[in-house]
C-alpha cells in the first residue's frame, strides 16, 4: 500500500468455551491497532504465525515491513500510537468477519469458509448479499456460495480456489455486499 492508515490484531472471540484455557485468559485479551503518525512511505504489513511448542506460546504477530529497505545500522524512525481495547474498533465494520476457516482441496486448491455477523445483516434474507471478491494473480476461483447460516444469522462466504503453481503467496481479499452498499 502507498499510505498506510493502520493495522493490528483484533481479539473479536470473546467466549472462554471456544479456548477452555484457565491460564492463558485468551477470551479477556486486548486488542491492539497501531496508528501510523506522519507518512511511513509505501510497504505492506506482514501477518506472522510461528510455530507453537506448547500451549502458553503467543505465536502469532503483525508487523510494518517497508518497500525500501534501509541499510543495517542505518536508523529508521517510525511515529505511532497504539490502541488497545476491549472492545472492538470506533468505526466498526457493518459486519465484521468473526471467523475464518481453511482447508486444503488436492492438488493445489484452498477451501475458504469467512463467517461474517452483525444487526444488519442478520435481519437479511438468503440471497441478499454476494461475496465481492478479489484475487490476485496466480489464482483462479473455482467455486463461490454466499449462504446465511440459520443457527445465528450470521452469513458465510465459501471460496475454492486454485493456485496455478505450489509454494507461491496468492492475495485474496472479501467482503460481502447487497448491490453498491
Amino acid at each position: 500500500m502507498e499510505k498506510l492508515r493502520g493495522f493490528g490484531l483484533l481479539q473479536r472471540d470473546r467466549l472462554f468455551d471456544h479456548y477452555g484455557d484457565l491460564d492463558s485468559d485468551f477470551h479477556h485479551r486486548p486488542s491492539v491497532w497501531v496508528e501510523p503518525l506522519g507518512d511511513w512511505g509505501p510497504g505492506r504489513v506482514q501477518l506472522v504465525r510461528a510455530p507453537a511448542h506448547g500451549p502458553l506460546d503467543n505465536n502469532i504477530s503483525v508487523f510494518w515491513v517497508p518497500d525500501r529497505l534501509r541499510p543495517p545500522g542505518t536508523p529508521l524512525e517510525l511515529r505511532y500510537r497504539l490502541h488497545w481495547t476491549q472492545e472492538p474498533p470506533t468505526a466498526p465494520a457493518v459486519a465484521p468477519v468473526i471467523a475464518t476457516h481453511v482447508g486444503n482441496l488436492e492438488p493445489l486448491g484452498r477451501l475458504f469458509w469467512i463467517d461474517f455477523a452483525g444487526d444488519d445483516i442478520a435481519r437479511r434474507d438468503n440471497g441478499a448479499l454476494d461475496a465481492d471478491l478479489q484475487i490476485g494473480p496466480g489464482a483462479r476461483l473455482l467455486r463461490k456460495s454466499v449462504r446465511k447460516n440459520p443457527a445465528d444469522a450470521s452469513w458465510r462466504v465459501a471460496l475454492e480456489v486454485v493456485a496455478e503453481a505450489p509454494g507461491r503467496a496468492v492475495e485474496l481479499r472479501c467482503r460481502l455486499r447487497a448491490g453498491y452498499q
